[in-house]
């Protein structure tokens, strides 16, 4: 359960775990989760579950398949070089297609890297695991209440689509401290195991093929061992045809590639739709995926104070849905935050998407550290045309007598856009609740720290200095 959370491994010694026949009570140092547990048995007090510590990430892994195989619900908990360690494994669960769920609580790379820093910087290497054609699903929680509820999800979408599914959380979320709701099961949740096939249904067939699609959706039927004679094949990581015999032939290794290609496309309308907050006046995306949640709400308030309204998105899954390419189509200038050097969700927005790669501007973050709103602020304002920013009178440029640190640099709204109040102190939203609090952006008057992407912002720089003029003419 520490793992479901995203909590580093050995804070397992903080949790305590205890049962009674139909009720578990799970504590951990921060949150108390409460619930009926289906998989004790009742009459026996049998428990139907375990907890395994492997060897290293390729027993893990292995066994996650070997579970999910057998029909039993299993996943592991990794960072990025459990991801790399577990690649050839992903291949074989794309392609041999066994449901597994794999939670990757990303943290700085590469190698060792900084183990104890966060980072969203498994995306790419996630989304397309293993040697040859392979695409996975993925899901981007924002919060430990997410990771909860989307650990749900991604179980009912690997038995579904039968393949790997990833939850991608990081170690901000995983290991800084949040407040979130309490915690609670739906007791009236029952699993979507997909085309698991009974043994009646299997009985009835004139012959068992696993790879054969009937629907049309590109996911087969699959049975589990021991049902059925009737149901048994060949788990086949080589190549196969769609009756699931073994085969080198082009043209039938092209139709079991081909399928699976349908199948993904099949998930974009299963994974969790995108949250979209949308303002109908500005032509001014903002992308994002994950903890950057707290920072970008937090800056789109300190904007729309400043007359700069600006629409988000929060992607909540890979593949994208059709909304993800809508809210793409609707906007002209499109922002995207992430914490990695090299724009991977871009990227992969790029790759899988029509949007025009020109309409596509990186707000990169790095350091290891949680993101703040301040580097996203700097960003846009860096990108935004000179003439549609003004700089506000050295009074509100300026830190109060009160001690709050004033708003350094302020756009308030060229003559088409329609007035607001620019006065007193911004309220936004802090990273660890929803709720809004009272929180104020200084102005870092050194350019080197100006950065957009990781490299120096020209435009940051201009804009500051306006301010500097403007406040020397005033003295």
């Amino acid at each position: 359960c520490d793992s479901i959370l995203g909590r580093r491994i050995d804070r397992v010694l903080e949790t305590t775990l205890t049962f009674r026949p139909t009720h578990f009570e799970v504590a951990t140092g921060d949150v108390r989760i409460h619930g009926t547990l289906v998989d004790v048995d009742p009459a026996t007090g049998r428990k139907n579950f375990a907890f395994i510590q492997a060897e290293d990430e390729l027993a893990a892994i292995g066994m996650v398949l070997g579970a999910s195989w057998n029909g039993a619900r299993a996943f592991t908990a990794t960072s990025g070089p459990g991801i790399s360690l577990m690649s050839e494994f992903f291949g074989l669960a794309y392609y041999a297609e066994i449901p597994a769920v794999i939670f990757d609580v990303q943290r700085v790379g590469p190698s060792t890297g900084m183990p104890t820093r966060t980072q969203q910087s498994d995306i790419l290497s996630a989304a397309y695991a293993s040697h040859g054609d392979t695409k996975h699903v993925l899901l981007f929680p924002s919060n430990p209440e997410e990771c909860f509820y989307m650990m749900v999800q991604a179980f009912d979408l690997a038995e579904r689509l039968q393949t790997p599914v990833f939850l991608m959380s990081d170690l901000d979320i995983g290991m800084n401290d949040w407040m979130c709701p309490e915690l609670k099961w739906d007791d009236a949740y029952r699993p979507d195991r997909g085309k698991v096939l009974t043994r009646e249904e299997i009985e009835a067939l004139p012959r068992f093929h696993r790879y054969l699609d009937k629907d049309d959706d590109g996911i087969p039927a699959r049975t589990l061992p021991g049902v059925s004679p009737k149901g048994a094949y060949f788990t086949r990581g080589s190549g196969h045809n769609q009756y699931g015999g073994y085969t080198e032939d082009s043209a039938e290794y092209q139709v079991v590639m081909e399928r699976l290609l349908r199948k993904f496309r099949q998930a974009k309308t299963l994974v969790p739709a995108p949250v979209i907050e949308a303002t109908g006046t500005s032509d001014i995306g903002l992308v994002a995926i994950g903890s950057s949640r707290g920072a970008v709400n937090e800056a789109r308030d300190i904007l729309a104070r400043r007359g700069i309204p600006i629409d988000y998105m929060r992607i909540k899954a890979f593949p994208f849905t059709k909304d993800v390419e809508a809210f793409m189509a609707s906007h002209d200038k499109i922002f995207v935050v992430e914490q990695n050097r090299d724009a991977q969700l871009k990227s992969l927005l790029t790759l899988e998407t029509d949007v025009p790669k020109s309409k596509l501007h990186s707000i990169l973050h790095y350091s290891g550290l949680p993101m703040t709103s301040k580097e996203i602020v700097e960003a846009v304002l860096a990108e935004l045309p000179t003439d549609d920013l003004a700089i506000l009178s050295p009074r509100d440029s300026r830190s109060s007598s009160r001690g709050d640190a004033g708003p350094g640099l302020l756009a308030v709204p060229s003559p088409a856009r329609a007035p607001h109040d620019v006065s007193g102190p911004v309220q936004a939203r802090s990273r660890s609740c929803p709720g809004d609090v009272s929180a104020l952006v200084e102005r870092d008057r050194d350019p080197a720290h100006l950065h957009s992407g990781g490299e120096e912002t020209a435009g940051a720089r201009t804009a500051l200095q306006q301010v500097d003029a403007v406040e020397a003419a005033a003295a």
